[in-house]
């Protein structure tokens, strides 16, 4: 094979199957393995400050799980659903915009435009060949995720905002009777559904953390060849506009604004 034709060839794997060549950090890592065959959890959060990579690594978590590549490679040839839920619509749209650009074209059926997100009623992703043929993704809000949960069988719920405890414990409740799986990413605001009860469940054992602050180390790619996506000077510079009250929040993801602790 010729140069140029080994480089057209790359290109068009690029575009068919993208997730393939994604960079990734330690944290983006550590969360697409945890609740694998390598690593068997249940509940998982992933809680951490902004800009952190939570909505790229839960893309690719979600694309490892379904198309079973990475830790995921030894789950059960079957399809599977997965919910993903949020505030609204409007929250999830940078989420939905990181897994559009990842879903393999020729594996899937989707309607999706930029700002609006993906279409359908519900919004939601058909998996039509490949190793995730038959898969489904389906989207809904807190306010409907009781029913979607209450009327189907979830193999993953995935909470994309911090959830009001109800609705937490309804929906590990009915996942867990069903051996399914819970990923929730956040980072807690003032405006947020108190979390006290979802750290306690960490301290307890029941539910297993992921916790990431905002700097330099936790931008870093694996890839030692690839640089920072943000240098400490840059990350310092952006904090500085947060207001104090809330830099901890947006910082290391405190689940309170009056709340400090040690951060790695």
């Amino acid at each position: 094979m010729s140069l140029l034709a080994a480089l057209d060839a790359i290109e068009m794997e690029r575009k068919v199957n993208p997730s393939k060549f994604r960079v990734v950090t330690a944290a983006q890592e550590r969360w697409i393995r945890m609740g694998s065959p390598l690593e068997p959890l249940q509940m998982m959060i992933w809680r951490g400050g902004n800009q952190v990579g939570k909505s790229q690594g839960q893309a690719m978590k979600i694309l490892s799980y379904l198309r079973r590549t990475g830790p995921w490679s030894t789950r059960p040839k079957k399809p599977a659903k997965i919910l993903l839920i949020s505030t609204s619509k409007e929250q999830m749209i940078p989420l939905m915009e990181k897994l559009a650009e990842l879903l393999p074209v020729n594996e899937c059926k989707f309607g999706f435009e930029p700002g609006f997100g993906f279409r359908g009623k519900p919004p939601r992703v058909l998996f039509t060949g490949g190793p995730a043929k038959g898969s489904i993704l389906t989207f809904a809000t807190y306010a409907q995720g009781s029913t979607r949960i209450a009327g189907d069988t979830v193999d993953v719920v995935i909470l994309d905002e911090p959830p009001p405890e109800s609705m937490w414990s309804e929906i590990a409740l009915r996942v867990m009777r069903k051996g399914g799986q819970v990923w929730a990413s956040f980072t807690p605001t003032p405006e947020s559904p108190p979390v006290d009860y979802l750290i306690d469940q960490v301290k307890s054992g029941q539910i297993t953390e992921l916790q990431t602050s905002l700097n330099e180390r936790n931008l870093t790619p694996t890839d030692p060849r690839i640089p920072p996506f943000l240098r400490q000077e840059q990350i310092q510079e952006i904090l500085s506009m947060v207001l104090p009250i809330e830099r901890n929040m947006r910082e290391h993801g405190d689940p309170t604004p009056q709340i400090g602790r040690a951060h790695v």
